[in-house]
């Protein structure tokens, strides 16, 4: 147990702790935001934007 709590005196575990949920929170904004414009061109009339929205899905559904 002294080991553990050696720790928070070594390093600053809160302030990496509140690094980890931003870094999470920036993350979402951003995957929410790409996820909306890739919505918006799959649904558009033009049809070079349908297809770079469906390749790009197409992509990372074949890497899984």
């Amino acid at each position: 147990m002294e080991g553990f709590i050696s720790l928070f005196h070594t390093y600053n575990v809160p302030a990496a702790f509140l690094v980890n949920i931003e870094l999470t929170l920036w993350s979402a904004l951003f995957s929410g935001v790409l996820g909306l414009i890739l919505v918006m061109m799959r649904i558009s009339p033009i049809s070079s934007l349908r297809k770079v929205s469906a390749g790009y899905v197409e992509l990372f559904k074949t890497c899984r």
